[in-house]
């Protein structure tokens, strides 16, 4: 702001000192009265009309608005009170356009035009104000016998005067106009600054959130799912113990393994976060998660084809939570003795498909109505909407369950773009 202001005292102390100068050559005789001055009280009475004009306008200008108004038809009244009051007096015949005294003012409306035209208009203005002088000022050269060379002089000293206003008018205001641009464009940074600072916040308030929903999801997914295996085999030992004592001993073997499984899963995703772990093998992932359903006494059919390799790892991580929460649903819920697992590697994206032969269930309630006991599904969802990708659960009581996944190789390519 004080570089402005500083603009502003600059424009108005120049137009001061060129008003100014044109004062000892109008009152000349009020100093020169020794010499042969011709005393023309008309013209002097018509200079001191159009400075004090000039001079009020130009304060005016400064203290209302810093040369600032925002209203085009102002600025543009100013300058039709001053293009008139100098028409007026040039049509008096008292003061010619070849005056010396006369030529500043018509500098000066060269410069104010500038502000209040477009500029085109002010251009076309200058030209037509510098072929007039000129002209008017080589036909009176022609009438005279002898032209002297200072008169010459005092015709180049016109035009120069007439060009060099304007063009200070042209500066003046792009330097104005780029340090307006430079205060808003500072002020919109320390706006931008202060929203990045609140926005800064928002995501790390919204990153906890996540982290501790994906550590739900995962305690829900990994123990969920031994949980539910150890609960089966105890199970299992229970109701062996007396009368089949090894197949007991089995079942608690088996519950251990599930126990020990868990804890590998847990150190797995621990190792993640530590960034120790940089990604996963879905081939050896899947395997304790099938073996429990063997060990459970259903028939399990594997298809795998493609590779894995390339795959973003929150994909392969998603996909296996898929199947571990797939396999965990069947053996609290399903009743199935026969398991079917297809899942295809390709160029772009992977599918699986895990379908079952149990007593199935209602599948529009679980996607149509948030049922209690269901946070399993409800969560591989979220999990799957977050990495772009689909989920599909068909089902109807006594014909079995098929889930279907699709989620695309790459979900950072995708962001912009369409869903898989």
């Amino acid at each position: 702001m004080t570089s402005q202001k500083a603009k502003s005292n600059l424009r108005l102390a120049a137009i001061l000192m060129f008003l100014l100068f044109q004062v000892p050559g109008q009152y000349r005789q009020f100093f020169l009265r020794k010499s042969r001055v011709e005393v023309n009280s008309e013209q002097t009475l018509l200079f001191t009309l159009l400075f004090c004009l000039f001079l009020f306008l130009e304060i005016l200008e400064y203290k209302k608005w810093n040369y600032r108004c925002a209203n085009k038809r102002i600025i543009q009244g100013l300058f039709l009170v001053r293009l008139v009051t100098v028409t007026a007096i040039l049509c008096s015949g008292i003061i010619k356009v070849g005056n010396p005294g006369m030529s500043l003012y018509l500098a000066l409306l060269l410069f104010y035009g500038y502000f209040a035209l477009s500029f085109k208009m002010s251009f076309a203005l200058m030209i037509a104000s510098l072929l007039s002088v000129f002209v008017y000022e080589f036909l009176r050269m022609r009438q005279m016998a002898a032209p002297q060379v200072y008169y010459l002089f005092f015709l180049i000293y016109k035009l120069m005067t007439m060009m060099v206003f304007y063009l200070f008018a042209l500066l003046w205001e792009k330097d104005r106009i780029a340090g307006d641009d430079n205060i808003r464009l500072l002020a919109e940074l320390n706006q931008s600054e202060q929203q990045l600072r609140q926005y800064a916040q928002k995501i790390a308030e919204h990153t906890a959130l996540e982290e501790r929903t994906r550590l739900a999801r995962d305690i829900h997914d990994s123990v969920g799912h031994a949980l539910t295996g150890i609960q089966i085999q105890l199970s299992k030992a229970d109701a062996y113990l007396e009368r089949d004592p090894c197949e007991a001993g089995k079942a608690v073997r088996e519950a251990k393994d599930a126990a020990l499984a868990a804890m590998e899963d847990i150190r797995s995703s621990l190792g993640v976060l530590n960034n120790k772990e940089s990604g996963i093998h879905f081939n050896t992932f899947i395997e304790p998660v099938l073996k429990s359903l063997e060990t459970s006494g259903i028939y399990v059919k594997t298809r795998i084809q493609g590779e894995e390799e390339g795959y973003n790892y929150a994909v392969l991580i998603t996909l296996f939570r898929v199947l571990q929460e797939g396999t965990t649903n069947i053996l609290k819920h399903a009743e199935a003795d026969r398991v079917e697992l297809d899942v295809l590697f390709s160029e772009d994206a992977v599918k699986m498909t895990l379908e079952d032969n149990g007593k199935g269930f209602d599948s529009s309630r679980i996607t149509k109505q948030d049922l209690p006991g269901h946070f399993g599904l409800k969560g591989l969802e979220q999990r799957v909407e977050l990495v772009r990708g689909e989920l599909f659960i068909e089902s109807s009581p006594k014909k079995g369950c098929i889930l279907k996944t699709v989620l695309p190789k790459d979900p950072v390519s995708l962001i912009g773009g369409s869903d898989v």
